[in-house]
């Protein structure tokens, strides 16, 4: 395949310049799914960019530098849907440095989406 492109692009109607290197096709993303991604900011950058690539929508939990930039329990039940699928807990915190102490983690249970 390599070489049919270069041919075509040293053709008349494509000129190029030397040395150049074809490049696969870009991956095509999924549809969109109703899957929903929580996350607690702060968080990365790419974390919600992450949950598009996979098709889901990012839910964000804002919190505050009064609750040490961590996410209670309460919020993160009122943020909980049957569309969640997936929590990111990042601990230590990036980009805060927060840290969750031992037990102080949210209690997930599984919930049943039937």
């Amino acid at each position: 395949m390599q070489q049919r492109i270069q041919q075509h692009m040293q053709s008349p109607l494509h000129p190029t310049p030397p040395n150049t290197t074809p490049r696969p096709p870009p991956i095509p993303l999924p549809p969109p799914c109703a899957a929903q991604v929580i996350i607690p900011a702060p968080y990365w950058v790419s974390y919600p960019e992450m949950a598009a690539l996979a098709g889901a929508a990012a839910v964000i939990i804002n919190t505050t530098p009064e609750q040490g930039f961590l996410m209670s329990a309460e919020q993160l039940e009122a943020a909980l849907t049957t569309q969640s699928r997936v929590l990111i807990l990042c601990t230590p915190s990036n980009p805060t440095g927060e840290q969750m102490q031992p037990g102080a983690q949210p209690r997930c249970s599984h919930r049943d989406s039937a």
